[in-house]
């Protein structure tokens, strides 16, 4: 009895099939998995805050586009900067202190509705965040900590290469971050980060300067290096000094940007001295 073998050609097919196989089994526990992420991971209070914001953007004009192409130069909000001699706080009073000034973001477009962070920086309403936060949506929704829902009126200051943005909602009485001084950031000082990872709001994530990189060549100013983990959802929050100054906004992980999952703690932020020059050559013009 002669042994029945498989030409190269049916291996190579069995090969083919197996490969597909594997990869639509692979895309459905993918989609799975997302999908149990949403319903059971996030808890209720924040899917229900979701879904209120959902209904506030229901009834918002489309109108975000033109406010991106036409900054409002002539907004002028008072900054807040601390006194020179002020001690450092323990991080949970940093966090207690700070996180009432961190922003959730909303953003929406035709397709997509997706979430970022952002600080209060003036008590009359002023709020920065990263460009890719909000660029090309139609909407943008505001949400303080405490739970209020503000569209927002004007963009005084705009750069997609330093990839920051300033937002102004009509608000008044609110809790602005303090603004540090990014020259004085050295190598191996404590930084805390407050953000919303993954759509967790208010997370709190602590590490230090590992390195200031400047990219000035690419008109992306300087970024602070920090070992603070830094998610989806991060961008736009505050970078903080043990003072619970600003001194960065966070803007990209390593580990993100380039899908390298066995990077970790290569995160990025924009430096507020860089955001701050926007804000106030904005002003000028």
């Amino acid at each position: 009895m002669s042994k029945n073998t498989s030409s190269p050609f049916q291996i190579i097919i069995n090969a083919i099939v197996i490969i597909l196989a594997v990869l639509t089994a692979y895309a459905f526990i993918s989609e799975f998995t997302y999908d149990e992420y949403t319903d059971n991971v996030l808890p209720d209070d924040i899917t229900n805050l979701d879904e209120e914001i959902e209904d506030f953007l229901l009834d918002l004009d489309p109108n975000f586009e033109d406010l991106l192409e036409n900054p409002d130069n002539s907004i002028q909000c008072e900054l807040v900067y601390l006194d020179g001699n002020k001690s450092s706080l323990s991080d949970e009073s940093n966090y207690k202190q700070s996180v009432k000034s961190v922003v959730y973001i909303t953003a929406e477009d035709d397709d997509y509705i997706w979430y970022g962070s952002g600080s209060i920086i003036s008590s009359d309403g002023l709020v920065i965040t990263n460009s890719h936060v909000i660029e090309d949506s139609h909407k943008v929704v505001v949400t303080t900590y405490e739970g209020r829902h503000y569209e927002v009126e004007s963009v005084p200051a705009y750069d997609d290469l330093l990839d920051i943005a300033f937002l102004k909602i009509n608000a008044d009485g609110l809790d602005p971050l303090p603004i540090g001084n990014s020259d004085e950031v050295s190598v191996g000082q404590k930084t805390l980060v407050i953000g919303h990872a993954e759509g967790f709001l208010n997370t709190l994530s602590i590490g230090n300067v590992s390195a200031v990189r400047n990219y000035d060549s690419t008109e992306e100013g300087e970024n602070i290096q920090i070992t603070n983990p830094i998610s989806s959802g991060n961008s736009g929050g505050a970078l903080l000094n043990d003072k619970g100054e600003l001194i960065g906004v966070p803007t990209w992980s390593l580990e993100y940007e380039d899908n390298i999952f066995q990077v970790q703690n290569i995160s990025f932020a924009v430096s507020i001295n860089d955001a701050i020059e926007l804000l106030n050559n904005s002003q000028s013009e």
